[in-house]
């Protein structure tokens, strides 16, 4: 199984954002914790598991997946 954490962490290094790149942890108190994946303040990825290592892996598998998606502009500007 890949190490998602490992390559979020390579790729974002080799496009110069790991300094725009955090973490956000924490447990439920349900025996699960919540990851997300923070790049330029936005969440990239986020998932539930039993264990912060987990949660972190499929949330970094998620951003890692995301960030490989071209960008939509959020409008079209009118053409007059």
């Amino acid at each position: 199984m890949p190490d998602y954490a490992m390559l979020l962490h390579t790729e974002l290094q080799t496009r110069g954002w790991l300094q725009f790149f955090r973490w956000d942890d924490y447990e439920t108190g349900h025996g699960t914790w919540t990851s997300t994946a923070y790049v330029m303040g936005h969440a990239y990825g986020t998932a539930v598991a039993t264990t912060r290592q987990a949660a972190r892996h499929e949330a970094a598998h998620q951003a890692l997946l995301n960030l490989s998606r071209p960008l939509r502009p959020t409008f079209s500007p009118s053409v007059a």
